[in-house]
């Protein structure tokens, strides 16, 4: 069995939380801080870096093992039991919140696209009726290419070539996107496949590069950690500070570095067993955030916290770090009977 890498779980796991945030500055109806706008107010780059860490994570698994049907089958069957289960209970948690309070639900044509995960090839529907379902579809489409993208794309060299040829796809068409489409066919450009489809590549690209570097590192984990947090401190000014470059390539070399230094380990400070909790649970925390903050709006959780605190900033942080408990809280429980029995079905299914 593969030896697990802690360094990009890590990463994910501070991806997830980031996120957490990114939706309570934007969805909790709380007041915009200037202060927490300026920080995590393009936290949405971390959906990004699950891209990349999710390419990484799946070379580094799968490599190499695809070579039949049955091989073909099991990893088929795995990458849906881990994405299905939860996604599911989702939906119907919306369902059955939405008829509780008297909401429009969503036509029988949107559950059928978000049951079959069809949702990605249709403008206007790419969001599912999920809670940022629109890249859970861009995840899934990976799944189904992955073992295509793995028999072309054999060295870092061919990877690297991909990965300039499909930037400069995603650049032009976010462009076209912004200027010349509007309303629903706008956010389905901006949203689909191939807007994303680098940074699944560089994820290919970084492990081979680890493959080829892993035996010859040169950098202590305390260099690498050091790094890291440089690369995101980077990022963050770019978004506030410096725009003119286009994001892809900004956010192609940054997730790139991230996650190849992460690879190779970074301090126990960091990686630790908290965080690479995290990182293993970060589905989770991702998919069920929607639905608690709406919770915590509706029942006007975050309209106590804004008066029991005066600054706009400690509400933010407060806000978040409750959402982040209660999103704990009931990750306890889709764990054990929601997570755990879809993963025992997948290894009844593939004996």
């Amino acid at each position: 069995m593969t030896d697990r890498i802690h360094g990009p779980d890590v990463l994910r796991g501070f991806a997830a939380v980031g996120v957490v945030f990114f939706h309570v500055l934007y969805v909790s109806g709380l007041p915009i801080n200037n202060i927490a706008h300026s920080i995590v107010g393009r936290f949405d780059f971390f959906v990004r870096l699950f891209f990349t860490i999710s390419a990484f994570s799946m070379m580094y698994a799968y490599h190499g093992k695809l070579n039949s049907s049955s091989d073909l089958r099991w990893f088929y069957l795995k990458r849906f039991f881990r994405i299905a289960p939860l996604f599911y209970s989702i939906i119907i948690f919306n369902t059955v919140y939405g008829i509780i309070n008297a909401d429009n639900l969503a036509g029988f044509y949107d559950y059928i696209l978000s049951f079959t995960f069809l949702f990605p090839f249709v403008p206007g529907k790419e969001g599912s009726i999920v809670g940022g379902g629109w890249s859970i579809g861009v995840e899934m489409l990976f799944y189904i290419f992955f073992p295509l993208m793995i028999s072309f794309i054999r060295t870092f060299r061919t990877a690297f070539v991909l990965l300039i040829i499909f930037n400069l796809i995603a650049i032009i068409g976010h462009e076209y996107f912004n200027h010349y489409l509007d309303g629903n066919l706008r956010t389905y450009g901006l949203l689909f496949y191939l807007s994303h489809i680098q940074y699944f590549i560089i994820g290919i690209a970084v492990y081979y590069l680890f493959e080829n570097t892993k035996n010859n590192n040169i950098y202590s984990k305390k260099f690498n950690s050091i790094f890291i947090a440089i690369i995101f401190l980077l990022i963050i000014i770019y978004f506030k500070f410096w725009t003119m470059i286009p994001e892809e390539v900004i956010l192609s070399i940054g997730l790139f570095c991230l996650v190849y230094f992460s690879s190779l380990g970074i301090s126990t400070y960091i990686d630790n067993s908290i965080t690479r909790y995290f990182g293993l649970i970060s589905y989770s925390i991702y998919l069920i955030q929607f639905p608690v903050i709406s919770l915590l709006k509706d029942y006007g959780f975050y309209t106590l916290i804004s008066n029991v605190l005066s600054s706009d900033l400690r509400i933010f942080i407060a806000s978040s770090v409750f959402t982040i408990l209660t999103i704990l809280s009931i990750f306890i429980l889709t764990y054990h009977y929601i997570e755990k029995p879809g993963m025992r079905l997948v290894r009844l299914l593939t004996k």
